[in-house]
């Protein structure tokens, strides 16, 4: 019985923040942010910002993007740690694998950039 509960106990403190990880982890940009940017430069340094393809037509630059987009991942993660106290570390038995299922949203956009390089137009690919 002592051994098991030996076990139980470093179970529990090797699962121990994994869900608060995973979900700090999950990186990725709104698109407000997105749309407050004014050059290539500013969309390229937004975490979670992938170029699809890249292509010229009468002198514009035209870029395709796949975006992360954010899902609360830093209110999730709080989330878990508060329930990782709360339960003394049960909550991972749950968290992790919730953790495991949700999926990142992927959204793709389209940006037209003048000669100068600055950005024309943006929309929203679906």
């Amino acid at each position: 019985m002592r051994s098991q509960i030996l076990l139980l106990a470093i179970s529990l403190f090797l699962l121990n923040g994994c869900a608060v990880v995973m979900s700090a982890r999950k990186q990725g940009t709104s698109l407000t942010a997105i749309q407050r940017c004014k050059t290539r430069g500013c969309i390229l340094s937004k975490p979670g910002v992938e170029i699809l393809s890249t292509k010229e037509e009468n002198d514009q630059l035209i870029e395709e993007y796949k975006i992360n987009v954010e899902r609360f991942g830093v209110l999730r993660a709080i989330g878990h740690g508060v329930l990782d106290v709360g339960t003394w570390g049960l909550w991972e038995v749950i968290g992790t694998p919730t953790e495991g299922a949700i999926d990142t949203k992927y959204v793709t956009i389209r940006v037209y950039y003048s000669k100068e390089g600055s950005i024309q137009k943006i929309e929203k690919i679906e």
